[in-house]
């Protein structure tokens, strides 16, 4: 397929807010499989796109043509986009510089449209979830987090204060019983939720003493949560500006269900400063396993 140049104008009409990935010395054809129009995981893996990509499957789902001389290394390639949930495919696909950022990440090239800029919604992976007017959401459900883009983006409760889980869980029958069980899918965001709570609470046993970490792992710990419920890669991220300083902690604190107890430690304080007021006697009941300090401590020296 030749992709014409459309006149500004024209670019303005149509929008076009997801983003674009240049895919350089690839060609359509790989993208497929021509028996079952499956796209190819490989070729997603080669260019760093199959986790941020991992629910989009088929040759319907994505808009993809061929570039065989403007590109944005100037060499032929593929541009791929995948559909945003519920929003037809884009009327067209292109490397018009003058209306786009494009930023070299190494295995591929991200494209932004200056004029029409990603929202939550073109990024939202697919899902059952469904609001009251019939409109997709977010497949996991937990906190509206307002990132440096300007936008909430729902960050989904990976661990609940008790230690349960809403992410799903197959049944399973061993030889000692039959139980639930996590995904391997979901064993890393687990496993890194359990050392969260030990970040923000500390080990009660020692006092509520916290451990210092440094921003690699902070970004990494928020980028899985929202990668749960959006197609997003440590690129596109860093492309949109998502995640800051400032912000990482709120991501980390929903993916741990902090703000429930947050609200459970305001509601003891009050009922203790109610009955203190009253004259009466109050025992308190610290309602959380560790230290209330919300303030995290992260390493500025290993921070980049």
């Amino acid at each position: 397929m030749i992709v014409t140049r459309l006149s500004l104008q024209r670019k303005l009409i149509i929008k076009m807010s997801s983003p674009i990935y240049f895919l350089a010395g690839a060609v359509e054809s790989q993208l497929f499989h021509p028996a079952t129009r499956a796209l190819s995981r490989e070729l997603l893996a080669k260019y760093g796109l199959d986790e941020a990509l991992a629910d989009v499957t088929s040759r319907d789902e994505v808009y993809a043509c061929n570039l065989t001389g403007k590109s944005p290394t100037g060499e032929a390639g593929l541009l791929l986009s995948a559909n945003a949930i519920g929003k037809s495919l884009q009327d067209r696909l292109g490397f018009y510089p003058e209306s786009q950022t494009w930023e070299d990440f190494g295995r591929c090239w991200i494209g932004l449209d200056r004029f029409d800029p990603v929202t939550p919604a073109d990024l939202q992976r697919k899902g059952t979830r469904v609001s009251l007017d019939g409109s997709a959401l977010p497949p996991y459900d937990g906190y509206p987090v307002a990132l440096a883009d300007g936008h909430e983006w729902e960050v989904p409760i990976i661990r609940r204060p008790d230690g349960t889980t809403k992410l799903p869980r197959k049944i399973a029958w061993r030889k000692d019983g039959k139980r639930l069980e996590l995904s391997t899918r979901y064993q890393a965001v687990w496993d890194a939720t359990g050392e969260a709570v030990q970040f923000f609470m500390g080990d009660a046993a020692q006092g509520g003493g916290r451990e210092t970490r440094d921003y690699e792992w902070a970004a990494g710990l928020a980028l899985a949560g929202l990668a749960l419920n959006y197609r997003l890669s440590g690129e596109l991220a860093t492309a949109l500006g998502l995640l800051t300083t400032a912000n990482w902690q709120q991501v980390a604190e929903a993916m741990i269900d902090m703000p429930f107890v947050y609200a459970a430690i305001a509601r003891e304080q009050k009922k203790t400063a109610a009955a203190a007021a009253e004259g009466s006697p109050a025992a308190t009941t610290n309602t959380a396993p560790g230290s209330t300090d919300s303030s995290a401590t992260i390493d500025p020296a290993a921070a980049s």
